[in-house]
């Protein structure tokens, strides 16, 4: 992969000179070097990028034999966080890794990965967000689920995997009482934790994982919904003291972006190796997702004082309106889509068959018409 334009200049003008040289064939001379600029919000650390993106460019990379190169930028060094569909319309870049799941209204239909789940982990979370994208189920007023969300704004998404489960980790708080919830002001990804957290009574706030630690530094939140493998990402394995587990809080998903004039523009062989490098990439990218979790958590017991708390352990008052809240998010979350005359049930309903087929389950009654 390259950081700089300058390998494509040279690359067109290495092609100019071999059609000039005797001995060169002028297929070499029709084949120049095509370099995809491609931007991430998240530091050139974050895992999301080395596990994830990386691996991926490296396999399209050498599937073309060079043909087609990456330019990378990282850590808003180009393109900051939530800008990046202006830039791929303007032509700033040519591919993001997306997290619009920070863009609820743009992409309303992404949260559906935030729903509480009965049982998964990383590789059903990142089956399922595949099995989502790519389906051909027309389901959402006559279109696939990639064609209502992403099609629809003249975009290509590749989905990638998802982060692990989220759980919820405080500075302190070790939910021993239903004051201890109601006392919580939780850091939240997306409009779904929000509902979550509201239901079982905790407050929130909604900021990307980025403004987190400064914002647990200073006091101004307790706690938040977080994947444990994510926290050294950015510094909050040293922060939080009590996790609650036992219970899965949804998975954060992750896509390569384009516009689809720059997809359309590709060789059709391109764009298979492109489809193929997703397909043999994202299981490892998951397995690399599960072993950070346990590096992390044994850090965090061994070294940082924290402790995980599974929910089964609390007291009865505080255990019941948790587990109410997974079903209870999903019959809130699709009734505020449905009123803003999104599919929000066709969402959720196509989003927990990718998650039963992966071999995960929905929380019961999660699809009753009015839940819990």
């Amino acid at each position: 992969m390259r950081r700089r334009t300058l390998p494509l200049r040279a690359a067109v003008a290495g092609v100019a000179v071999c059609a000039l040289v005797s001995g060169c064939g002028a297929a070499e001379a029709e084949s120049p070097q095509t370099v995809l600029r491609v931007s991430s919000g998240l530091s050139s650390l974050n895992i999301a990028w080395t596990a994830g993106s990386v691996p991926w460019m490296e396999e399209v990379e050498e599937r073309t034999n060079g043909e087609i190169t990456f330019e990378t930028f990282t850590g808003g060094e180009l393109v900051e966080l939530r800008s990046e569909t202006h830039a791929l319309d303007s032509g700033v870049i040519d591919i993001a890794l997306m997290l619009p799941t920070y863009q609820p209204d743009q992409y309303p239909l992404v949260e559906v990965t935030m729903l509480p789940l009965r049982e998964s982990d990383t590789m059903i979370g990142s089956t399922a967000w595949k099995n989502l994208v790519e389906s051909d189920d027309a389901v959402f007023e006559g279109e696939t689920y990639h064609e209502w969300q992403f099609g629809s704004k003249g975009l290509k998404a590749l989905p990638l995997h998802t982060t692990p489960e989220y759980s919820v980790s405080t500075t302190g708080t070790a939910f021993l009482s239903t004051q201890d919830l109601q006392s919580l002001q939780l850091r939240t990804a997306s409009r779904v934790q929000n509902i979550t957290a509201e239901l079982f009574g905790a407050n929130t706030v909604s900021i990307p994982n980025a403004e987190a630690y400064d914002a647990l530094s200073r006091g101004t939140i307790d706690g938040g919904f977080a994947a444990v493998a994510d926290w050294s990402n950015y510094g909050l394995q040293d922060l939080y003291r009590t996790t609650l587990t036992g219970v899965n809080f949804g998975h954060f998903n992750l896509s390569m972006v384009m516009t689809e004039e720059t997809w359309d523009s590709l060789d059709p062989e391109v764009q298979d190796i492109m489809q193929q490098a997703i397909d043999d990439t994202y299981e490892d990218a998951a397995g690399t997702w599960i072993d950070r979790m346990d590096e992390i958590r044994d850090y965090n017991e061994n070294e940082a004082g924290g402790s995980f708390v599974d929910i089964a352990d609390v007291p009865q008052e505080v255990r019941t309106p948790i587990e109410d809240s997974s079903s209870g998010t999903w019959s809130e979350w699709t009734a505020m889509l449905e009123e803003r005359g999104i599919p929000g049930r066709a969402a959720a309903e196509q989003w927990a068959k990718a998650v039963e087929d992966a071999g995960g389950q929905v929380p019961d009654n999660a699809l009753e018409e009015g839940g819990d």
